[in-house]
């Protein structure tokens, strides 16, 4: 990893600004400026790529309960477009979960009960199931972390120190400080918004090839509404 100074040194030199000596801590306007780019920035990358250096795989424990907070810097979970490495799992389950995004289907999961459907959605700072997590089970979530610094070997949101370290890749936070600077001043930025995209591209094709292997034998499916039995239509033969 790279300290961010680099970047940050590298990118005030691009916008013809002095290297500054001290730069995490430093309070002229200008260096603010370019440290609020640096954020955007960081935020953007984070938004867009989910980069290895920056998931997470946190696994909560049941408590018979469906609902869980979710850890302080979660971001967002991971957008993999593998089914075998799905965002949501549980090994002691051996299940996938499966994102439930209309309230109706929501309501509709909630109503069958015990009928286990293997549903979640984020509302907030939690994390819901549509059925209850029973004591003695786990599940794992994979997501972005909002902590893409290491500050004396914490992983941190925000920059602290000159020595701090970037789990970003510090070319795309440079290019990414400078196009935005550029466009502020209204100077010409297209060509380094331009380069940033093609480093972006680049680099997070190098990083998606750092593959999890999965070595269980988890059942991964599609919609929660494939597990549930489909009740008889109709009226009663019986009656």
């Amino acid at each position: 990893m790279d300290t961010l100074k680099t970047a940050m040194d590298d990118a005030a030199a691009e916008c013809s600004l002095a290297v500054p000596s001290l730069f995490a801590t430093n309070t002229t306007d200008s260096y603010v400026q370019l440290k609020r780019y640096m954020r955007q920035a960081a935020k953007e990358l984070l938004s867009r790529i989910d980069w290895a250096n920056c998931t997470v795989d946190y696994t909560l424990t049941g408590a018979g309960s469906n609902s869980f907070v979710l850890p302080t810097d979660f971001g967002r979970l991971v957008r993999n477009d593998d089914p075998n490495d799905p965002a949501v799992w549980s090994d002691s389950m051996r299940r996938s979960f499966s994102p439930v995004i209309a309230n109706g289907e929501w309501t509709v999961l909630q109503s069958m009960g015990p009928t286990p459907s293997y549903g979640y959605r984020v509302v907030g700072p939690n994390i819901e199931f549509t059925q209850n997590i029973a004591v003695g089970d786990s599940v794992t979530i994979s997501y972005v972390s909002t902590d893409w610094i290491s500050h004396a070997s914490t992983r941190v949101g925000d920059w602290e120190d000159d020595a701090d370290l970037t789990y970003l890749p510090a070319r795309l936070i440079e290019l990414g400080v400078t196009w935005r600077w550029m466009r502020k001043r209204g100077l010409e930025f297209a060509s380094y918004q331009g380069e940033f995209e093609i480093e972006l591209s680049r680099l997070s094709n190098d990083d998606r090839s750092i593959r999890k292997i999965n070595f269980g034998q988890r059942e991964f499916g599609g919609s929660p509404y494939r597990n549930l039995t489909v009740p008889t239509l109709g009226p009663d033969p019986n009656v």
